[in-house]
């Protein structure tokens, strides 16, 4: 009894062992973490529990973190994370602290300064982190320039000791002799810096010289594209030339080279010789580069010989031609004609030949050719061809007057269209050389419309006015015209036949009605009646009062004046008084509209702002006052 009782305790105590599962490390959401000493554990044996805690930068919304371990499964936690809210800042003074990202944790914030403002200290990167924003805004103060330092053989202007205001801007100069290298002005940037980079101011060179048409640079002179100052240069006579005296040296100074005294003129190639039974002549002179012409005498012409002889570096550079009497070799015979006369020996100069064709066929070119100069027939001989145009046939037309078949050359026709078609071409056409008629069958298509024309008071709508043609039995329709508005009836019109039916639509002239009275100031015309479409109003204000608009209003195709009529306004400045400082030149009180006034600074202080004031529209006084400040 006892063994059995041990037997089955132990059986129960195998099968419980078995069955208990136990858990690995859970896993909670991305917005929390195990807390304490249960992120140290890997294991976690069956019915134990453990802790989710919200993570870093997230706060409890509600809800338990523990969760159980059950036959190896956990249970679901059911804490609730919510990132946690920085709030404000705080504000910048001249500038603005945006939040792009939102104020949650994580989130990073910016810092715009105003324009003429930039950012000093702070932090570069504020995050919303765990316990607030984390870093310290910046300040936005005035925009300066430190003085940019002098550059070496130059200049800038304004040269001052304290810093230079934003947007101001300094000028560069260099000293005589040198080149700006870079560009000449440099503004004072939004980020405290000069802004391009300052130029330099270096040695003046030379680009390379030129010389006049018949002088060349010499040696390696020509291979260089700059020189330095007070470096020399070379010329010497080009080719064809010779020298008549004079240096070639010339010195780059200060950017500038000196000229050359070389005197060169070009070689002179002298006579050719003679041509018999023609005449050599110079028509260009007989230097170098000159070009020589022959002229071979009445019933001669140029045998042999160069073709173009000019005038070179060592003499005139070709040969000359003979004039030999001018032949024509008889020309070839013609397909279905003949020319005459007829002959074996070759035709003298100016000899004329006559060509006639065969029956049936017409001489397509000129009937008479003369032996010309250069040894050649002119023009070319002609052709004889079988002239036959085909029937002029035209679709929705018939033949009505002129030439029956065959149509040879010069056969004329009239033809026309069938009633309802109108004729695109022309009517007359005439059988030409190559048995083509001319200027070109024409077709015969359906009536058309033109676009039509309304009255002076409505124009075409939509794609209408694009048009130029309309199909009989299509439609156009007409709207009012701009300044214009519809009093009833139809704007659409019918193409029949080539004609347009009459529109039905009705317009008159838009009107506005007088605008209400202004108070110190009045405008003109002044009546009674509505003002018609484009009609233009003058507004006027009384003494002491300035206009805060525009001077004229036009009546506008919707009935109404545009734009809005303008206000009359007393223009008064207050005493532009500055505290240590004083007024020195402009205008006096009472301060209108458009007084300017100039100010200045006590002993000892500095301004900050514009000295020059000008009195605006709304009484205030512009840029604005500026301040003085002891140095």
């Amino acid at each position: 009894m006892g063994f059995t009782h041990f037997l089955l305790l132990s059986t129960l105590s195998l099968g419980i062992s078995v069955q208990a599962q136990s858990c690995s490390r859970p896993v909670g959401r991305p917005n929390m973490q195990l807390k304490g000493d249960d992120i140290l554990k890997d294991s976690f044996p069956d019915g134990s529990t453990a802790t989710f805690e919200c993570a870093t930068g997230y706060r409890s919304d509600g809800g338990s973190g523990t969760v159980t371990c059950t036959a190896g499964q956990w249970s679901l936690p059911e804490l609730s994370c919510i990132k946690k809210n920085c709030g404000s800042a705080g504000d910048v003074t001249n500038g603005e602290v945006s939040y792009p990202e939102g104020n949650l944790y994580g989130a990073k914030l910016t810092v715009k300064c105003n324009d003429g403002y930039m950012p000093v200290g702070g932090s570069k990167n504020i995050f919303c982190r765990d316990n607030g924003w984390g870093g310290r805004l910046p300040s936005c103060e005035v925009t300066t320039c430190d003085p940019p330092p002098p550059i070496s053989n130059g200049q800038f202007f304004p040269m001052q000791e304290e810093p230079y205001s934003y947007r101001q801007s300094l000028l560069y100069i260099c000293d005589h002799g040198y080149t700006l290298s870079g560009t000449s002005t440099i503004v004072c940037s939004g980020n405290g810096q000069f802004d391009p980079s300052p130029p330099n101011c270096v040695t003046q060179s030379c680009s390379r010289p030129v010389g006049r048409p018949n002088m060349q640079l010499k040696g390696d002179d020509i291979l260089k594209d700059s020189f330095p100052d007070g470096s020399t240069a070379t010329f010497e006579c080009a080719t064809g030339y010779r020298s008549d005296g004079g240096s070639g040296t010339v010195t780059c100074t200060t950017g500038q080279w000196s000229l050359p005294e070389l005197s060169c003129k070009g070689k002179s190639c002298g006579s050719a010789g003679e041509v018999t039974n023609g005449e050599v002549s110079y028509p260009e002179g007989n230097l170098y580069g000159a070009k020589l012409t022959v002229k071979c005498n009445d019933g001669y012409m140029p045998v042999g010989g160069s073709k173009n002889i000019f005038c070179l570096d060592n003499g005139w550079g070709g040969r000359l031609p003979s004039c030999e009497v001018t032949t024509c070799d008889p020309p070839p015979p013609i397909s279905n004609g003949q020319f005459f006369p007829m002959q074996e020996e070759p035709y003298s100069y100016r000899q004329s030949l006559l060509y006639i064709c065969d029956h049936g066929y017409t001489l397509s070119g000129t009937s008479t050719i003369v032996c010309s100069e250069n040894g050649q027939f002119a023009p070319s001989p002609p052709n004889c061809v079988k002239v036959n145009c085909e029937e002029p046939e035209i679709k929705n037309g018939v033949w009505v007057q002129g030439a029956r078949p065959p149509y040879g050359h010069k056969a004329t026709v009239m033809l026309q269209c069938d009633d309802g078609f109108v004729m695109e071409g022309k009517a007359t056409q005439i059988c030409q050389i190559n048995s083509s008629w001319s200027p070109g069958l024409p077709t015969c298509k359906p009536q058309s419309c033109s676009r039509p024309v309304g009255r002076p008071t409505m124009q075409l709508k939509g794609d209408d006015i694009l048009k130029d043609s309309f199909p009989d039995g299509s439609t156009a329709t007409f709207e009012c015209a701009t300044g214009y508005r519809s009093d009833g009836g139809s704007g659409t019109v019918t193409c029949t036949a080539g004609q347009w039916s009459l529109p039905e639509l009705s317009c008159t002239m838009t009107t506005c009605s007088p605008p209400p009275p202004i108070s110190n100031g009045k405008f003109f015309p002044i009546q009674e009646e509505p003002y018609s479409y484009s009609d233009i109003l003058l507004y006027i204000c009384d003494r002491d009062y300035t206009l805060n608009g525009t001077s004229t209003i036009v009546c506008s195709e919707n009935g109404q004046f545009d734009p809005s009529p303008p206000n009359c306004v007393k223009v008064n400045c207050e005493e532009p008084e500055i505290k240590n400082g004083i007024w020195v030149q402009g205008a006096r009180p009472p301060y209108g509209h458009k007084a300017t006034v100039m100010l200045q600074c006590d002993d000892g202080f500095v301004m900050e702002g514009k000295a020059t004031q000008i009195c605006q529209i709304n009484s205030s006084w512009s840029p604005g006052l500026p301040t003085c400040k002891r140095w």
